[in-house]
């Protein structure tokens, strides 16, 4: 199975995921912040209103399905830069972003945790079917 895993693939879709979910998160939570966030407001009450912000259930939710559209785009990544056996490699970046997951647990609520979790694998897999079926010829 290793040989059908292309290496560089899976880090590039990595590496993009881990990206965009940085720029996305901020993004999001300056949209879901809005006026909380000031720039005249010292650093210790800027770091308070994110951590506020981002303990909201709106900004869970909402980062909930970005998060998931990311692993989705990942996996879709993956299977279009390897070209061969794209499910393996959707599900090889889905297994590293879980590892990854795995390291920065602790910091959001049990269940946001679980749920994303869970959706990790399903995810970068539907990601890679999704690229899958784009390159299959049209019956």
């Amino acid at each position: 199975m290793w040989d059908r895993i292309s290496i560089r693939a899976v880090v590039i879709a990595f590496a993009a995921g881990l990206a965009s979910s940085f720029v996305l998160a901020n993004v999001l939570l300056g949209f879901i912040a809005g006026d909380a966030l000031d720039s005249s407001m010292s650093d210790e009450a800027t770091r308070a209103a994110i951590k506020s912000v981002a303990a909201s259930p709106a900004f869970l939710l909402s980062w909930l399905v970005v998060g998931t559209g990311v692993t989705v785009g990942s996996g879709w990544l993956a299977a279009r830069l390897a070209k061969e056996f794209p499910l393996y490699n959707g599900l090889a970046v889905g297994v590293v972003s879980f590892v990854f997951d795995c390291f920065s647990l602790g910091g959001s609520p049990w269940w946001f945790e679980v749920v994303g979790m869970l959706l990790t694998l399903p995810a970068s897999i539907y990601g890679a079917n999704l690229a899958r079926r784009a390159r299959l010829p049209k019956s």
